[in-house]
């Protein structure tokens, strides 16, 4: 057994022993400073330690990278981080920059120990406190290309960039606008920039983004949260994201999966969600296919559901409507023209019909219409249920009534209805019909 005191004993030996391995380690910096003729396409690879970009003083590209390591010795230490140079390649109108860990093979590392194996088989042990950063100085470029991972990005708003290409993974970038396209892909970042003066095109998984006004946005989307302010148009395949955009000029394409959208003002759109929800504020025509959807307008001017299970509508002001729907329901609170529906187990109910209203007509099996004139309106009615329940003003008057234990069938029409007067058709089994 061994004695506690020989135990401490060993464990002052082994601690004086790696106190003295690396009381001589030596710390050495060294400054990658270049600087380049202005090309058309600029591309920066970077797979450690954050990366500035600046606006130019001079008219010329300039890299700078400063790296530091500690090693046991100076010579290791020199060895090192010549081969972690930063390797520059020109080409006819085009500049590629990798820096750090471009030419690695396996990067390990035990508490602040690293052990480090290049492509070429060189290797380094007890490394220590690597560090690396740098710093791109552009004058105003045609295209960026910018690969990085774990690190942040900077890149000043002054810089003057028409197209921007990215890749970062594990990475967080701020900048400002864009004067031409946006190309991206991103996982477990965070980004951050202004105006896109062109498209914005790509994939977003799991990644938090924020812009301001864009052109055509045309996205792949994963578990992510997104932010943008003006939109010329939008497609878009997204599973369990979210989406905020202050206004779509354009059209509007979604494909969705346990997503959330909150929109202002949009054009024409195609939506085919299972488990969405939607806050629009306004749209034009929208054909809409759901399973367990909800969806709140203010205003829509055409709304066409296809095969809609077990979706909500709530909206404001509605143009018309059309479609068929199971377990789909709709609360609306001002209709302007028609509705055309076909339901099983949902309700359509109307708080405020207008008096110019074109047409009513829904059938289908254990449903509800209910329909409010808040102004008079000349219309006439046809009831046609099996085992059904109607509910009607005082006032219209009777052209048809069948009634028998299962059969419903009624014939109004409002006093100063013509034929040419708009018709309200609901017909089905179990079905109720209620106008006030």
């Amino acid at each position: 057994m061994i004695s506690p005191s020989k135990t401490l004993k060993f464990n002052a030996v082994l601690f004086t022993v790696l106190f003295a391995s690396f009381l001589g380690a030596q710390t050495v910096t060294k400054v990658f400073d270049q600087s380049y003729a202005k090309v058309d396409e600029v591309s920066l690879k970077q797979s450690r330690g954050p990366v500035v970009i600046s606006p130019s003083t001079d008219g010329k590209i300039r890299v700078v990278t400063e790296m530091s390591v500690e090693a046991r010795s100076k010579e290791d230490a020199d060895a090192f981080l010549a081969k972690m140079g930063t390797k520059v390649q020109e080409m006819s109108n085009r500049l590629t920059v990798k820096t750090g860990m471009a030419s690695i093979k396996n990067w390990s590392q035990n508490n602040n120990s690293i052990k480090v194996v290049f492509l070429d088989g060189t290797k380094f042990n007890g490394i220590r406190n690597f560090e690396t950063s740098s710093t791109l100085y552009l004058p105003e470029t045609q295209l960026l290309k910018l690969e990085t991972k774990f690190e942040r990005v900077q890149i000043d708003p002054e810089v003057k960039l028409n197209n921007l290409d990215l890749k970062l993974h594990n990475a967080k970038l701020q900048g400002g606008s864009i004067s031409g396209d946006l190309e991206l892909d991103v996982r477990f970042g965070e980004v951050e920039l202004n105006d896109i003066g062109g498209s914005l095109t790509g994939t977003f998984h799991n990644t938090r983004g924020e812009f301001g006004d864009v052109g055509d946005v045309r996205l792949e989307s994963r578990f992510s949260k997104l932010k943008m302010g003006v939109l010329k148009s939008l497609d878009m395949d997204s599973h369990n994201g979210r989406l905020e955009a202050k206004s779509i000029t354009g059209s509007v394409e979604i494909d969705d999966r346990f997503g959330t959208y909150i929109l202002g003002s949009t054009g024409n759109a195609r939506v085919n969600t299972h488990n969405g929800t939607f806050e629009i504020e306004s749209g034009g025509e929208y054909k809409i296919e759901g399973r367990f959807g909800n969806f709140d307008f203010d205003r829509i001017d055409d709304l066409i559901i296809r095969d809609n299970h077990n979706c909500d509508y709530d909206i404001k002001k509605l143009g018309s409507v059309k479609g068929n729907g199971r377990f789909t329901n709709f609360s609306v609170e001002h209709l302007r023209q028609q509705a055309e529906l076909d339901l099983n187990n949902g309700y359509f109910r109307v708080e405020e019909v207008s008096p110019k209203f074109r047409g009513i007509e829904v059938e289908g099996a254990f449903f509800e219409v209910k329909l409010d004139f808040r102004e008079p309106a000349n219309y006439r009615v046809l009831a046609d249920f099996r085992f059904g329940n109607v509910r009607l003003p005082d006032n219209l008057i009777v052209v048809k009534e069948i009634k028998d234990y299962s059969k419903l069938e009624m014939e109004l029409n409002t006093p100063n209805a013509s034929a040419d007067s708009p018709l309200i058709r609901v017909s089905g089994q179990n079905g109720k019909l209620y106008i006030d």
